[in-house]
């Protein structure tokens, strides 16, 4: 296994379940005591019969199992993270299905993007993402602050910030060296590492571009996913499509045509740039992940992705 999920996996345990401590207070009773000692009994059908009893019951006996997971057991510790993995499993997997319950206007693309970040971390805090992309729209705020003087910046001037924020000074830019790498999915190693994918790259900028006031939009396309600036009526000059993989490269319409095609895709520029819906940005996120976990040999994680497409409820 990549040791990194594997470090995730087994650090989220103490996390997820601290997590949900204050929703589910439940201390460990006698009868859950003596379900977590069975877990280490030498006859097979009652190790089985109490691990499953133990999943049944469901998250509210994650603070029994947190303080089991370093057992001097190793058959219990063993179990017990095993049975942490089957209920995160079904956390996500209940949060996508009400995604998917949401219409497209209702969903929030960056609790989407959460959650995709959680499946291969189950430690990752969502208010660990949002401070961070706070911090950054801080210093567009700070850059613009010093350029405009005052007065109300234009739609271009906030994208200029942008691009000079996250591109000139923390030189976010695509992970060429290991694109399918299923960390390149997750929201907190891409802005540690400021290395990513162009839908998670792109979504950083969209994030950052949002708090500052600054309305983008996530352009999919076949094997490349882009920034969109739709200018106001009367401003059409303004129109800029960025390429956060490449660095925030700006490219007109006729550039885009040109870097599709050169990935053998073709283009329609009246037909084909156009905002990217919620469940299509999530969605793609997923596949990304599905793909990329199916590269490293991590099966298990792909399949997971394609249940959480399907409870998102989007079709095969």
């Amino acid at each position: 296994m990549n040791g990194y999920l594997d470090r995730s996996l087994r650090c989220g345990l103490i996390i997820f379940a601290s997590l949900l401590l204050s929703a589910h207070n439940v201390p460990a009773n006698d009868e859950i005591a003596r379900l977590i000692e069975q877990l280490d009994s030498d006859a097979f059908a009652e190790r089985v019969a109490a691990e499953r009893e133990l999943i049944a019951r469901g998250r509210a006996i994650l603070p029994a199992i947190m303080r089991e997971q370093n057992s001097a057991s190793r058959e219990i510790a063993s179990r017990c993270r095993k049975i942490f993995r089957q209920l995160h499993h079904q956390f996500l997997l209940d949060e996508f299905r009400r995604l998917g319950q949401l219409s497209d206007a209702e969903i929030d693309v960056e609790h989407g993007m959460y959650l995709v970040t959680r499946i291969q971390e189950p430690l990752a805090e969502r208010s660990a993402i949002t401070e961070q992309l706070d911090k950054l729209a801080q210093e567009v705020r700070d850059e613009l602050a010093a350029t405009v003087k005052g007065r109300i910046p234009t739609g271009s001037e906030q994208l200029t910030a942008v691009r000079n924020v996250l591109f000139s000074k923390h030189h976010f830019s695509g992970n060429e060296a290991q694109y399918a790498h299923p960390a390149n999915s997750s929201l907190t190693r891409v802005l540690e590492t400021k290395r990513g994918l162009p839908l998670t790259l792109s979504h950083v900028t969209i994030a950052v571009a949002r708090r500052v006031g600054l309305q983008l939009h996530g352009v999919a396309l076949p094997r490349r996913y882009l920034v969109w600036y739709e200018p106001p009526p009367g401003r059409a000059a303004d129109e800029a499509i960025l390429d956060p993989y490449a660095g925030g490269q700006a490219l007109s319409r006729d550039d885009l045509e040109d870097l599709l095609a050169g990935l053998g895709v073709g283009f329609d520029q009246m037909a084909d740039l156009k905002s990217a819906t919620a469940r299509e940005t999530i969605g793609r996120a997923l596949r990304n992940l599905s793909s990329h976990a199916d590269q490293v040999g991590r099966g298990d994680l792909a399949r997971d992705c394609r249940t959480y497409w399907g409870a998102l409820g989007l079709a095969e």
